[in-house]
């Protein structure tokens, strides 16, 4: 009698049966796990290079150990391998790479270099700032390169150059290509790290791909092209047809979807609107229009049906589908998450061809650790992880893919086809939705973590949204490619399969649109803290070695996973700071105002002890569609999911450019502001404030003597009267003071005359502790009236560079008071304790440092 295996016994098997069935996916973990400990160790490479000998010496040398030693001395040979390699890679960063010229501010540059990527285009951001209503008549441009460089000058001289920048040329450029060799007159700057608690760490980002600089120029002229350094470059023949397939998107895809039909085929995301890649964030559905792995295997597995569908033989099919697939990878710039696709694909011809089989798993851990070869930092980008997640998922499905019901059962499987055509055919389309549907389901689950504590959104109608829009996708990129192929030279195939592309498209758009406006379809939350979203993918992990992921075993797992789901998302959702609060914040000691980096602009966060959160004005000058990103970063850091309201002081937009982004990701109860915002005529305005009733924002007209009280608390309008003042919006602004320990703080906005003379003559002179600079610290009118009617102690400025100019400066300098300036110091954060101590700090990549000591 043969003795059945126990459970345990059962997974000792499975486990051992995995380092022969997955030797990759054991490789990719151990060369994972040594590039993770040198980030965390940050030693010299030598350090691993002396264990990596040792152990590939002792496999060669010795005799007789078993096959577990042997494996385990490759796995941990590869871990020193790629630590090392990794710790290269860091030594290459920290060398002088001839930046020491660069400054943090932008600063005029002459330079040569070889155009080392393929061109990407988008909007010029700065045109949407002044939008009205109406559609702008002729868009503005920018054309962005990777540059390699060679020399830069330096007052006469010439030095050498070395390592890639980023260039952003002003205009629309598309004769520059991949190998040719320009001289650059603009201006360049070092990537700045982050100023605000919570902001993408831009200079991070870069510094991993090996750029530190940035170069612009103001006009695309500024760039010449002076020869071609290697004219056999395979991008560069890449980049021409890159050129002409977006000339003929532009030119026959219809009904306004041309933008987004070059960012699905061509990979020219930047091209998207921000409201689009806004909705694209919100639904979970950025990956199926920004080119990605999905992408790459629509195409391979189309060429494949076509390939089937003409007879084509075999290895010439593989042949083509290889080089097919190459060739769109570099022509979409070869991001991780497409050459990860491009490896997948290669890779399976290549097993075809030789007649191997193949693990789905030990492919992907092979694309792993070639990517990891080529550049060690990338298992730390957010879209290869989210790439190489969502395949894992996929393919753990499938190696756990049990027959249905109908198929084991013979009576279920005759009752099937005694049924007529049209009924089998319903019965097979509804058993490949529902598998479609859980199979989205457990992709949107395993991602959704690391999505939020990046992104800050958790989108479950992602799951419904990604089997709606395959279709039309599908259809879009094909026809898509074939206007690439074609319609570049036949204008009648031009139009025929550009009406098909913007059509699928348009139908798209209308989809993610929908499931946008779905309530419950999508939240933006705080993230929780790290060590939840580890726990959450070492609980995953932990299942699939322990029980399995069997079908009737995945419900469990399914259920542990949304409840920690459900751990970490309640405190954003019925927490005191949460978005709907089911009991009150315990008080706290401190009154907090954060003044935000946010450049040329102005915005106040302010904390009372009894836990109410205010906005006094959000907004900056540039972008505004983004503006609100920097204010969000530090609210999220805070953990907050609601804001009880807004301070509007005046009507100019880098005051309220940012409350409208704010307004979907925050819960907001109140607009306070005054009579001459609310009848201000400006189209920008006018419309965010009509959104904001939507929303059922409640609207409080403050003025003069308006006062309310939050506990200890008070807030008092010290102007403008009601009726206002003759002059501009400036001389309008909301001023706002606030008492709190026996401490005063003033903010102004934009004040200026003769609003300055009507609250200085109409109110006695008040001494204040903190005093927010007018008009992030203009001296086009002299700060001097305001500053001896209330004698501030500390003077904080919310300004861009000419916020430290010299004038600036020595306006508001004093031996008697202390000067912050956000872009000097980033985020500055004032702390009034009820002993009357006051404390000040700003921000830095290091966290919050004190300026200052408590004083009283």
């Amino acid at each position: 009698m043969v003795k059945s295996e126990s459970w345990l016994e059962e997974r000792i098997r499975l486990w051992r049966s995995s380092v022969s069935d997955l030797p990759l996916v054991w490789l990719f973990a151990f060369a994972a796990a040594g590039v993770y400990a040198e980030e965390v160790a940050r030693v010299p490479s030598w350090v691993w290079l002396v264990p990596f000998l040792i152990l590939v010496a002792w496999m060669f040398l010795a005799r007789g150990y078993t096959s577990q030693w042997r494996w385990l001395s490759i796995w941990l040979a590869t871990s020193s391998l790629f630590a090392m390699f990794h710790a290269e890679h860091l030594r290459e960063l920290e060398k002088d790479r001839s930046f020491s010229m660069a400054s943090d501010e932008w600063s005029p540059i002459v330079m040569e270099g070889i155009v080392d990527s393929v061109p990407r285009w988008r909007p010029d951001l700065m045109q949407y700032e002044m939008r009205s209503v109406e559609p702008i008549a002729e868009p503005k441009w920018q054309t962005i390169f990777d540059l390699r460089l060679e020399s830069v000058r330096d007052r006469s001289e010439w030095k050498k150059g070395v390592g890639r920048v980023t260039l952003t040329l002003e205009g629309n450029r598309r004769d520059l290509l991949p190998g040719d060799r320009v001289q650059v007159f603009g201006k360049w700057q070092r990537f700045p790290p982050p100023t605000n608690p919570g902001q993408f760490d831009i200079a991070a980002h870069y510094r991993k791909k090996g750029q530190f600089v940035r170069v612009r120029t103001e006009s695309v002229d500024q760039a010449q092209r002076i020869g071609t350094a290697n004219a056999w470059r395979l991008d560069r023949w890449m980049a021409r047809i890159l050129v002409r397939g977006d000339d003929a998107i532009h030119r026959y895809v219809g009904l306004g979807q041309a933008k987004l039909a070059s960012a699905l085929v061509l990979g020219q995301r930047d091209q998207v609107e921000w409201e689009m890649q806004e909705s694209l964030l919100a639904t979970g559905t950025m990956h199926m229009l920004a080119i990605s792995g999905l992408h790459v295997e629509m195409v391979a597995i189309s060429l494949v049906t076509i390939c089937l569908l003409f007879h084509m033989p075999r290895k010439g099919m593989l042949v083509l589908t290889a080089i097919v697939v190459v060739g769109y990878g570099i022509l979409c710039g070869g991001q991780p998450p497409v050459l990860r696709a491009v490896i997948l694909v290669v890779a399976v011809c290549v097993a075809r061809w030789t007649g191997r089989t193949t693990q789905s798993m030990n492919l992907l851990a092979l694309a792993g650790l070639i990517l990891l070869s080529m550049r060690t930092s990338n298992l730390f980008d957010i879209g290869t992880q989210l790439s190489f997640l969502a395949v894992a998922m996929l393919s753990l499905l499938s190696m756990h893919y049990e027959i249905s019901d109908r198929d084991r059962d013979p009576v279920l499987q005759l009752e099937y086809e005694a049924s007529s055509w049209w009924v089998r055919q319903r019965m097979e389309l509804t058993r490949l939705s529902w598998e479609m549907l859980r199979t989205s389901g457990w992709v949107w689950l395993v991602t959704s973590p690391l999505v939020l504590s990046t992104f800050h959104v958790i989108s479950p109608i992602a799951i419904v949204l990604n089997l709606l829009l395959w279709i039309p996708l599908f259809i879009g990129l094909m026809s898509g490619l074939l206007l690439v192929v074609f319609g570049t030279w036949f204008p009648p195939a031009g139009y025929l399969f550009g009406g098909l592309c913007g059509l699928c498209l348009a139908v798209s758009q209308w989809i993610i649109e929908w499931g946008e406006q779905i309530p419950g379809g999508h939240w933006w939350l705080p993230a929780p803290s790290i060590g939840w979203t580890i726990l959450f993918y070492c609980f995953l992990l932990a299942f699939w070695a322990v029980v399995g992921f069997a079908r009737s075993r995945r419900w469990v797992a399914a259920i542990a996973l949304v409840g920690w789901c459900s751990i970490g998302l309640l405190p954003s959702l019925v927490g005191p700071q949460g978005k709907f609060p089911l009991w009150q914040a315990q008080a706290t000691d401190a009154l907090k105002l954060t003044f935000v980096d946010v450049g040329h602009g102005s915005s106040v966060i302010i904390q009372t002890p009894s836990g109410a959160t205010w906005l006094y004005d959000s907004g900056r000058l540039g972008d505004g569609d983004r503006s609100f990103q920097n204010t969000a970063a530090v609210l999220w850091h805070e953990g907050l999911a609601r804001v009880d309201g807004v301070f509007l002081s005046h009507a100019d937009s880098d005051h309220y450019n940012a409350i409208e982004g704010l307004s979907k990701r925050f819960y907001l109860s109140h607009l306070a502001t005054t009579n001459q915002v609310v009848t201000h005529s400006s189209p920008a305005l006018r419309e965010m404030l009509k959104g904001l009733e939507k929303q059922r924002v409640e609207l409080e007209i403050w003025a003069d003597q308006g006062r309310q009280d939050f506990g200890s608390v008070c807030m008092t309008a010290n102007h403008p009267p009601p009726q206002g003042v003759t002059g501009s919006d400036n001389a309008n602004s909301l001023c706002l003071l606030i008492e709190f320990a026996g401490k005063r703080i003033f903010l102004t906005g934009d004040l200026e005359q003769p609003g300055t003379r009507y609250l200085t003559e109409n109110h006695p002179p008040t001494d204040v502790d903190i005093l927010m600079a007018p008009h992030h610290g203009s001296v086009t009118q002299d700060p001097q009236p305001l500053l001896d009617w209330c004698q501030p102690e500390i003077v904080v400025i919310s300004g861009g560079p000419r916020a430290i100019g010299r004038k600036v400066l020595a306006a508001y300098a004093s031996p008697q008071r202390s000067l912050s300036v956000t872009h000097r110091d980033g985020a500055i954060r004032v702390e009034l304790y009820p002993d009357g101590k006051i404390r000040t700090l700003h921000w830095s990549p290091r966290g919050w440092i004190s300026t200052s000591k408590p004083t009283e």
